[in-house]
């Protein structure tokens, strides 16, 4: 019974795993279109907010985001953080910028080479020129 248990998970979960990947190489290279997802604006903007406070170390400033989506693409540079609309302000309000647009293009080596050292800083291993 144990045994077709995990017989059948284990097979959903190849099955499922296959599924995904037709659907990004689909996606992805033949139409050319990245696969957007829009749904983690509010995780996205809230990380952000705490990296850029810790950067900048200074409490007066304040950053907005209005908009943040994650594009998944090719290979090298496999994700795409796009943020818009970025207002910094300070609290005595004698600071007010905008900058309208942002785009880092995060590859897979980048991802994991930061997630074994486990360090606080993001390092990118090298840029990528398209």
């Amino acid at each position: 019974m144990i045994k077709k248990i995990s017989l059948y998970t284990s097979l959903a979960i190849m099955i499922s795993l296959l599924m995904l990947s037709l659907t990004y190489f689909y996606n992805v290279y033949l139409i050319k279109t990245p696969i957007k997802i829009n749904y983690l604006n509010e995780s996205v903007t809230k990380e952000l907010k705490t990296i850029f406070k810790k950067k900048i170390n200074d409490n007066d400033i304040e950053l907005e985001f209005k908009k943040s989506t994650l594009e998944i693409n090719k290979f090298p540079s496999l994700f795409r953080l796009n943020i818009s609309k970025i207002d910094i302000t300070n609290k005595k309000n004698s600071l007010k910028s905008s900058i309208e647009s942002i785009v880092l293009d995060l590859s897979f080596f980048d991802l994991v080479n930061n997630f074994i050292q486990k360090k606080s800083k993001f390092r990118f291993l090298k840029p990528y020129n398209r």
